[in-house]
This record gives C-alpha cells, sequence and structure tokens, in this order.
C-alpha cells in the first residue's frame, strides 16, 4: 500500500490517504452496437443499471442493464408528448405508488419527466413546474412529492429548494471571487451537486478550482459537513483564463456512506485535459481515507449503491468498470 501527504510537490498537492491501484474493464467499446456520444457523461447508477447522459439520434440517454447486457435509449427529443428538448445531465430515482421512477427535468418546457423503471423506454408521467419558469436550472432533484433541491443561478446563490412548487430556500455563493458579474462568477465555477442514493447528503464540487463540500439535507436546509478548497479558481478581472488556470474535482459520485469524486489539478489549457486517472475518497464528514490511481483517464464516474464498483467513461467513449472489492 503506498500512501500520500498533504505537503506540496513541484507546486502540485499531494493528498495524505493510502492510495490502492485499481484496473479496469471494458463494458461497452466502439465496436459495440451501443454507441456513446461525444456529450456523453455518467449521470447515476441506479438499481444495477447506469445511465449516461447520451444526446444522439432521437434520445437523450442511454440505460445500461448491468445485469442483463442490455442498453436501451430513453427520453425522446422533439416538442410531442412525452418528448424533451433541453435536458439536465443530472437524473434521481423518485418513488410513487411504491413504483421507482427516475426523473429527468427539461428546462425547455419546465417540466418534470418520470420514466419508470422497468419500462423505461415507454412508459412515464410529467409534471410541469410553474415556479421554474424562466430560471436558470442546472441540476434538479426531487427528494418526495412535496420537496425538490435544485441548483442553478438564484441572484448570489446556486441552490434553492422549492415545497409544493414555491420557493422555500436559497443558499450557497459562488466560489469564484473576482469579477462583479455574479452570473459569470457562477459559470465559472463550472459546479456540479450530486445527492446520496438515500437522500440525505448533498455533495458540491466546483471544476474550476478545489473546492468539495458536504452538507446534510434537513427539509429545507443544507447543514454544512465539511468544506475542503485546496486551491482557489484561477482566473484575470475578466474571468478568462490564464496561462496558471487549473481544473480542480471534475466529476463527483457517491453511495450513502462515501464520496468519490475525479481530481484533475492539471492545467485547463493543456493537451489532454479535463481527464484524470485519481480518484479520491471520503467519508461523509469530509475526511479522505483513500485515492484510487486508475489504470486509464477517464471523464466521468458512478458508483453502485454498495460501493462494489464505479463505472467510468473514457475519453475515448469507452464505457468501463472498476471493481473495488
Amino acid at each position: 500500500m503506498l500512501f500520500a501527504c498533504t505537503e506540496k510537490k513541484d507546486g502540485k498537492e499531494v493528498f495524505d490517504a493510502p492510495v490502492r491501484e485499481i484496473s479496469s474493464h471494458i463494458i461497452i467499446d466502439q465496436k459495440s452496437p451501443v454507441l456513446i456520444g461525444r456529450s456523453g457523461s455518467i449521470s447515476g447508477v441506479i438499481n444495477n443499471a447506469v445511465y449516461i447522459f447520451d444526446p444522439w439520434g432521437n434520445f437523450c440517454y442511454t440505460k445500461y442493464d448491468i445485469t442483463n447486457d442490455t442498453a436501451y435509449r430513453f427520453c425522446r427529443i422533439g416538442h410531442g408528448p412525452g418528448e424533451a428538448v433541453n435536458v439536465l445531465t443530472s437524473i434521481s430515482l423518485f418513488n410513487k405508488d411504491n413504483i421507482n421512477y427516475i426523473s429527468v427535468f427539461d428546462n425547455y418546457h419546465c417540466k418534470f419527466f418520470f420514466f419508470n423503471e422497468k419500462h423505461i423506454d415507454d412508459v412515464y408521467y410529467a409534471y410541469e413546474s410553474p415556479a421554474l419558469k424562466r430560471r436558470m436550472i442546472a441540476d434538479a432533484f426531487p427528494l418526495n412529492d412535496s420537496l425538490t433541491l435544485l441548483r442553478g443561478i438564484f441572484g448570489n446563490n446556486i441552490c434553492m429548494f422549492l415545497k409544493n412548487d414555491k420557493e422555500e430556500n436559497i443558499c450557497l455563493e459562488s466560489f469564484t471571487k473576482k469579477g462583479e458579474d455574479n452570473v459569470r462568477r457562477i459559470l465559472k465555477d463550472a459546479n456540479k451537486f450530486v445527492l446520496s442514493p438515500n437522500n440525505e447528503f448533498m455533495i458540491r464540487i466546483t471544476e474550476n478550482g478545489g473546492l468539495i463540500e458536504g452538507f446534510r439535507i434537513a427539509d429545507t436546509r443544507l447543514l454544512p459537513q465539511f468544506s475542503h478548497n485546496y486551491f482557489d479558481v484561477i482566473c484575470d478581472e475578466n474571468l478568462s483564463d490564464t496561462e496558471d488556470s487549473r481544473y480542480g474535482y471534475i466529476d463527483v459520485t457517491a453511495s450513502n456512506d462515501k464520496i468519490y469524486a475525479l481530481y484533475d489539478g492539471g492545467l485547463v489549457n493543456r493537451r489532454n485535459t479535463y481527464r484524470s486517472n485519481m480518484i479520491h475518497v471520503y467519508d461523509m464528514a469530509g475526511n479522505m481515507t483513500e485515492i484510487f490511481h486508475l489504470d486509464r483517464y477517464v471523464e466521468s464516474i458512478g458508483v453502485d449503491l454498495t460501493d462494489d464498483r464505479i463505472f467510468a467513461l473514457t475519453d475515448n467513449r469507452n464505457l468501463v468498470l472498476f471493481r473495488l472489492k
């Protein structure tokens, strides 16, 4: 077992946690009949299936059934019944009347689509949210029948709770502090939210910077659990990248007990940017417990509920599996 420390070496962070080498297995490659588009990213691993934001052809997402080695395309693109125009990359599991649904939000129609998990390609219901009209929404997570957690741009903040489709609480400021335009600050952050499967925790990362923080969800409040800021967003006064600008965490996924954060740490303006072979593992108190060194570079990750497997998309659009146990 290798170990890392918290000192800096050659100007870069070296982290204090045991290091484990992890090998991969290709599940879907470019020879497969299942095509993964260039803009694909893993939206989540839910009940033995990998959900990929994968807009190409007539659909927005791909569901890969791990057990049956079968892929389904769902959420048709268009303006007809059950069709969406501008969906988010984030999805979530939503249970209603003892049926599991995959929740998708379409910004264009301000509408949630709930696709039946067992009949993902043809059974759904929809709910339009008047409270979200003319809002800038980037993540949308229905927590239960009345409560929704959102990431977007809400004045000077990025997080909003809706309760019974009414604004209940707005919180969390931008991480970037330069410049006067708060919308541009928030966009510069390139924030991402991810929830634990039990909806008890919310994790926030910023791609442009070294921020990762965790919160416990308590009704319409976020209770801070930890915040780690490894370096600031590096930009000029106009919020433009400089030769020293760096990526921090570029993706994150979580089980109910652990957080897996894909750390880049490299320069934005470099060859083969926005990919990594390093995953930082945290507990929900924010302690870094382990570091995975992967045998290949990946751009997007998702973990299963039991912390047994991490699925990832590589830079050449292969879907790969890393077994952790």
